[in-house]
């Protein structure tokens, strides 16, 4: 799969659950945990927490990786991101089906 099928499909979760929650303080009734979901390695439940680790852990990998061919660490990222990009899309079509059931 392709960054940019990730992005694509990110962004059609993002539209949808904006189409279905429209007023975000109706998230916070909502629980983000999914059964199944949390036994994920590396799934936070918080997405700027997410952000913040992710942030923290890039200086560290990019201060450690100074000899490191420069398209391995490109690779590694853009891998990084796509992975980042698939979860949360999973995560924005759950609140979506959830906010839809009720």
């Amino acid at each position: 799969h392709s960054l940019f099928n990730a992005m694509n499909r990110f962004i059609g979760a993002v539209n949808n659950m904006d189409q279905t929650v429209m007023v975000p303080s109706l998230l916070r009734d909502v629980p983000l945990a999914e059964p199944g979901l949390d036994s994920e390695v590396g799934v936070e439940s918080n997405p700027w927490k997410s952000k913040d680790i992710l942030v923290d852990l890039s200086h560290l990998e990019g201060a450690e990786a100074g000899e490191e061919d420069l398209e391995q660490q490109f690779h590694y990222h853009l891998r990084g991101l796509h992975t980042v990009l698939s979860k949360l899309t999973r995560k924005a079509n759950i609140l979506t089906n959830r906010k839809k059931q009720e």
